[in-house]
């Protein structure tokens, strides 16, 4: 598809595969704690889509966000292991609603994740609030198994 307009991503999850999944991020989350609260999430792969100057985003791919935390190849390498049990297939487009305030999909492992808040709510549109981060650690069970944020 050329056409910029429209686009697409799909994924097929085997959801027997994720408590694997979980046990890895969680590592991984723990060691990278400090690189993931401190993303500039400017460049982490996003798939929201900007609405005009607003830039308040609150789904980024996985993988993205643990290898721009500073994660080692042998770390990604756990992590990419884990995500071929679960996603099953997964495809996208080149770029999404680009001209409508879209992105481009560079870095797309087949799931995407929140960002946490950075230590100051306040600095940064490009993550998640005070809010969100509330509500992620009371209600989500993503993060129970995970413990992304604490």
């Amino acid at each position: 598809m050329n056409d910029k307009t429209y686009g697409a991503t799909v994924t097929l999850v085997d959801c027997s595969a994720l408590d694997d999944l979980a046990s890895v991020c969680r590592t991984l989350f723990d060691r990278y704690r400090s690189g993931i609260l401190n993303l500039d999430g400017k460049n982490v792969q996003y798939y929201d889509r900007r609405i005009g100057s607003k830039y308040y985003n609150v789904f980024f791919d996985l993988k993205d966000i643990v290898r721009e935390a500073g994660a080692t190849e042998s770390d990604l390498a756990t992590l990419q292991a884990a995500l071929d049990k679960v996603v099953v297939f997964e495809r996208h487009t080149p770029s999404f609603m680009i001209n409508s305030g879209g992105m481009y999909l560079d870095h797309v492992c087949g799931l995407s994740m929140y960002l946490p808040a950075f230590p100051d709510y306040k600095r940064d549109s490009w993550h998640g609030t005070e809010f969100l981060d509330g509500f992620y650690k009371s209600n989500v069970s993503w993060n129970d198994a995970t413990g992304l944020v604490e």
